[in-house]
């Protein structure tokens, strides 16, 4: 199904992976602007119960996925503290933040392990204060996509916001 933006991107973000890690990671790439796009979920297994070979078992998914896409260049929403999000809160008190921050420095390191330029982005930064709701329909709006996750959600939103027209 071809989608139409309704705004003119500024930037190009051809061939450039967007990811939004969490127990379920969001990854987002457009292969070229005439809609043609790539996503998936990743889901930290639950099975396993011990931490370090779940976040193995992410990485290795990472590392096929940026293999078969070939982005050129990887970007990666930071994990962080937010005091006063009850969800980052909670996050944290669990011990979740850690690991995800782990998850996330992990997807770094196999983006240069693979010569592909990284960088980290704040969510403050691409989406200010917007909630998941709002997320959502900015993403709708301009791209004409919805995601059952939100995770590829804030992929998606991030993609649009590298463009400039996610504001």
């Amino acid at each position: 199904m071809m989608h139409k933006l309704t705004r003119l991107p500024k930037a190009d973000v051809k061939d450039i992976l967007y990811v939004d890690p969490g127990f379920h990671t969001g990854l987002f790439q457009w292969v070229s602007l005439s809609q043609c796009f790539l996503w998936t979920q990743l889901d930290l297994p639950n099975k396993v119960k011990d931490d370090v070979p779940r976040l193995v078992i992410m990485w290795q998914n990472f590392l096929a996925i940026i293999d078969d896409w070939e982005p050129k260049q990887v970007v990666v929403e930071d994990v962080f503290l937010r005091p006063g999000d009850p969800k980052s809160m909670g996050s944290a008190l669990r011990g979740n933040l850690l690991l995800l921050d782990k998850l996330a420095a992990g997807y770094c390191a196999l983006a240069l392990s693979r010569e592909i330029p990284f960088s980290l982005i704040k969510a403050h930064k691409w989406k200010g204060q917007m909630n998941d709701t709002a997320v959502r329909s900015r993403v709708k709006l301009i791209s004409g996509l919805e995601f059952e996750s939100e995770h590829v959600t804030d992929a998606c939103g991030m993609s649009l916001h590298g463009m400039g027209i996610f504001a």
